[in-house]
C-alpha cells in the first residue's frame, strides 16, 4: 500500500512539473535588417537600480530618474522576439542579486540584472505565454500564463501552483505565498489562503468577471474591473467604487484610490466615506497640450483620450503610465508627461499594409492613421491622412500606369509615384462597395475585393462579380492573380 501511494504521489508530482531551461541571452546577430522605428507603446513600468524602465511591444527602454533616455533593448535583437508585458523587481533563489523580471508573450520570463539578461524558458509552448509575474520573499517566482493558469518557479524546477489555479487566464497577481490574489480574464478573482482557494465572482458581488488589476492596502484588496472597483475585506466584497467605470489600473494613495481608465485618464476616488457620497469620486481628465498632458477635474470623463496602464510611486511622487509615455502628478494636481518614446520615424504602430515601391520608397499603411511614405534614403516620412486615407487595407504599385493604388475602408485611392493623391474611386465610380479590402493587378486592369463582391476595372470600365454569379461568398478579403487566373479568398 505504501509503495503504491508513493508511486501515486510521484506520478502526481511529475504531472504537475513542467520542463524549464535557463539560458543567458545576448544580442542576436542581425541577418541584414534595418530598423524603422514606430512610436513606442508601453505596457508596464518599474523602478530598478535607480532607473525607470518602461516595457512594451518593441522592447525595454531605460531612463534615468530625471527622464533622460539611456538605452533601448529591442525585441528580436537584444531580447527575444516577443512583446513584453508586466514587470517586477525581486531576488530569486537562483540569483545572487535582485533582477528585473519581465513577462513576455511567447518567450517565458526575462531576468535582467542591469547588465545581462537571462531567460527562464519553459519547454511547453503554452507555459511561455506569460501574463503576470510576482516574486515572493522566499525567492520563488509566481508566473501567470494565458492558458495553463498559475505556475511556480523555485530556481530549479517549474510546476503548476495548485489544481484550483489550473488552466485560467491570469491577468494580475498580488500578495504573498500565504495570502495570494489571482486576477483572471473570465473567472473572476481567486483568493488563496490557508492552503485553499476561494473564488470571488459576479455571484459574490464582483462588478465583472474580468479582473484587470489588484491593489492591496491596510488589509483590503481593491480589484479593478470593466464595471468598477470592488473593495474586499476579510474575503468579502465590502463595497463597489467607481461604478460603471472601466478600472484598468489602480493605486491606493493614502485615503484615496487612483483609478486609471481606458481612454479616459485618471479618476480619484475617496476611501474615507461611502461611495454614494457626492464627494466620493472626482474624475480627473487629461487634456492634450503641446508638450504635456494637463489634467483637470471635469465631469466629462470621455474627453481624456489616453489609457492608464499602471501607476508607480517613487518616494512621494506619483506616476501614471500611459501607452505612449509616463506622466507625473504635479503638486497642483495636474498630470504632466515627462517620458515618451523618442526618435520614431513612423506615425503609428498599428501597421496593416506595406509596399516597397520600385523607386525604393516604403509605403506604410495603418489600421486607423492613414499612411506614411518613407524615402529610400531614410529620414523623415511624409504622412497622408484624410477622410478617405484612414483605414488602409492594401497598397499595390501599378507600374503600368505609374501609380500606387491604396485600398481603404472608404474607397480605392490612387496616388502618383511622388505620393500625390490623384483620384478616389467608390460606388459612384462603379465599385460594388466603398470598402476595398484588397487589390490584384491582371492584364490591363485591376480587381478589387470588397465585402459585397469583386469589382473589375479595365478597358471595358467597371463590372462586378458577386454570389449571384457563383462567387462562394460576397465577403472577399484576399485576391491573388496569375496570368488569366484570379483566386479570391472569402468568408465562405
Amino acid at each position: 500500500m505504501e509503495r503504491a501511494l508513493g508511486h501515486s504521489k510521484g506520478d502526481l508530482a511529475r504531472r504537475e512539473s513542467l520542463g524549464v531551461e535557463i539560458r543567458t541571452f545576448g544580442p542576436q546577430p542581425n541577418p541584414g535588417f534595418e530598423g524603422i522605428t514606430a512610436p513606442a507603446v508601453f505596457k508596464s513600468a518599474e523602478v530598478f537600480q535607480g532607473h525607470i524602465y518602461l516595457a512594451g511591444q518593441a522592447g525595454l527602454s531605460a531612463y534615468s530618474i530625471d527622464g533622460a533616455l539611456e538605452h533601448i533593448y529591442r525585441t528580436g535583437i537584444d531580447l527575444p522576439a516577443a512583446p513584453l508585458g508586466q514587470m517586477a523587481a525581486g531576488l530569486l533563489t537562483d540569483s545572487r542579486q535582485p533582477e528585473l523580471l519581465i513577462a513576455t508573450l511567447g518567450k517565458g520570463v526575462m531576468a535582467f540584472d542591469g547588465h545581462l539578461f537571462r531567460q527562464i524558458l519553459p519547454e511547453q509552448e503554452e507555459a511561455r505565454m506569460v501574463t503576470a509575474v510576482l516574486p515572493l520573499a522566499s525567492g520563488r517566482l509566481l508566473i501567470g500564463t494565458a492558458k495553463l493558469g498559475l505556475l511556480m518557479y523555485d530556481g530549479k524546477t517549474l510546476k503548476r501552483f495548485h489544481t484550483t489555479t489550473h488552466n485560467v487566464y491570469v491577468t494580475a497577481l498580488a500578495g504573498s505565498e500565504a495570502d495570494l490574489w489571482v486576477g483572471t480574464l473570465n473567472d473572476g478573482l481567486l483568493f488563496w489562503h490557508g492552503g485553499q482557494t476561494e473564488r470571488i465572482g459576479e455571484e459574490q458581488g464582483l462588478p465583472d468577471r474580468r479582473a484587470e488589476q489588484i491593489a492591496l492596502a491596510d488589509g483590503r484588496a481593491y480589484v479593478g474591473t470593466p464595471m468598477g472597483v470592488a473593495e474586499i475585506h476579510e474575503g468579502k466584497i465590502a463595497r463597489v467604487l467607481a461604478k460603471g467605470i472601466y478600472a484598468h489600473a489602480l493605486f491606493v494613495d493614502r485615503s484615496s484610490l487612483l483609478v486609471g481608465q481606458v481612454e479616459a485618464g485618471v479618476m480619484r476616488v475617496s476611501l474615507a466615506g461611502p461611495e454614494s457620497d457626492s464627494k466620493a469620486r472626482r474624475p480627473i481628465v487629461a487634456v492634450a497640450t503641446a508638450d504635456a498632458y494637463a489634467v483637470r477635474a471635469t465631469a466629462n470623463r470621455g474627453s481624456a483620450g489616453w489609457t492608464v496602464e499602471q501607476f508607480l510611486a517613487i518616494g512621494e511622487s506619483r506616476y501614471a503610465l500611459a501607452d505612449d509615455g509616463l506622466l507625473r502628478r504635479e503638486p497642483e494636481g495636474e498630470w504632466r508627461r515627462i517620458l515618451s518614446g523618442e526618435g520614431s520615424q513612423l506615425t503609428a504602430s498599428d501597421i496593416s499594409a506595406l509596399l516597397v515601391a520600385d523607386d525604393g520608397r516604403l509605403w506604410v499603411g495603418y489600421f486607423d492613421r492613414g499612411l506614411d511614405i518613407v524615402p529610400a534614403t531614410g529620414g523623415e516620412a511624409s504622412h497622408v491622412e484624410n477622410d478617405h486615407v484612414f483605414c488602409v487595407n492594401r497598397i499595390v504599385e501599378d507600374t503600368r500606369q505609374g501609380a500606387v493604388a491604396v485600398a481603404t475602408a472608404n474607397g480605392l485611392v490612387l496616388f502618383d509615384r511622388d505620393g500625390r493623391q490623384k483620384q478616389v474611386l467608390g460606388r459612384e465610380a462603379g465599385l460594388i462597395a466603398d470598402h476595398v479590402t484588397d487589390v490584384a493587378l491582371y492584364g490591363d486592369g485591376m480587381a478589387l475585393a470588397t465585402p459585397a463582391g469583386i469589382t473589375f476595372l479595365d478597358h471595358s470600365d467597371a463590372h462586378s462579380l458577386y454570389a449571384f454569379q457563383g462567387l462562394v461568398n460576397n465577403h472577399v478579403y484576399a485576391l491573388g492573380a496569375s496570368g488569366n487566373q484570379l483566386v479570391a479568398g472569402t468568408l465562405g
